[in-house]
């Protein structure tokens, strides 16, 4: 008896529209923590509002 097993995976090495993205690079030093948590916020709840 055999059984064959098929598994269909994706191809996730590509961005897809409920990805969201950002970068913070700072010139001056400053830090940016804050920044980064309010870009976090934003992609977490985007879409709601």
């Amino acid at each position: 008896m055999t059984d064959n097993i098929y598994i269909q995976t994706e191809n996730n090495d590509k961005l897809k529209e409920e990805c969201g993205v950002f970068g913070v690079y700072d010139f001056d030093g400053h830090d940016v923590a804050s920044t980064i948590y309010y870009g976090l916020l934003a992609l977490q709840h985007r879409g709601q509002e």
